[in-house]
């Protein structure tokens, strides 16, 4: 057998696979793969991201443009989710830091981020906003990442501190103050 040999034998394979209609398997295949890199080149675009395993990651993970806004208020909802569940208070909070970040209501990062406040959201989010953050905070002068660090986390904060906690005394919880210090360590 010849170096060649098994590229060769692959290429057959695939063809015979491929050699009947298979209700376009191939075009849509090939269709898909094109509409994932669309996604990444715009998501680049939007974002200034060029890492392309944090973009493969983030189209993945269904992060489109139009969502990307959501993505870096993810934590917030962390925090909201943090002891197991999502009251009406951390919910306000939440809502109230998006739109303090200009997410406006009816908006498709909006309705992303209510709806991962009614449904538990997939845990790989939060690494997935670690490296847009890792990004994000690369590009900033020392003075600025400090900025965006405190006031990111004073909304994050503000969720934890929403329920309140025993008998009110200390409204964030331990389970809260370790992400919140995690949340930290992502603008360092």
């Amino acid at each position: 057998m010849t170096p060649g040999d098994g590229e060769d034998r692959r290429a057959e394979l695939e063809d015979s696979f491929f050699a009947k209609p298979r209700d376009g398997l191939r075009e849509r295949l090939r269709e898909a793969e094109q509409n994932r890199t669309r996604q990444m080149e715009t998501l680049a675009e939007v974002s200034g991201i060029e890492d392309v395993e944090v973009l493969e990651k983030l189209v993945l993970l269904g992060i489109r443009s139009e969502t990307l806004a959501a993505l870096t208020l993810y934590p917030l909802v962390a925090v909201a989710w943090a002891d197991g569940d999502v009251d009406r208070h951390e919910r306000e909070a939440v809502l109230r830091g998006a739109e303090a970040r200009g997410v406006a209501p009816g908006s498709v990062a909006y309705d992303l981020i209510a709806g991962w406040l009614a449904e538990r959201p997939d845990a790989l989010l939060l690494p997935a906003w670690r490296a847009l953050v890792g990004e994000l905070v690369g590009r900033l002068t020392p003075e600025w990442r400090v900025v965006f660090a405190r006031e990111f986390l004073a909304r994050a904060q503000a969720v934890a501190d929403a329920s309140g906690g025993f008998l009110a005394l200390d409204k964030t919880s331990s389970i809260e103050r370790r992400l919140l210090d995690d949340l930290r360590a992502a603008f360092e």
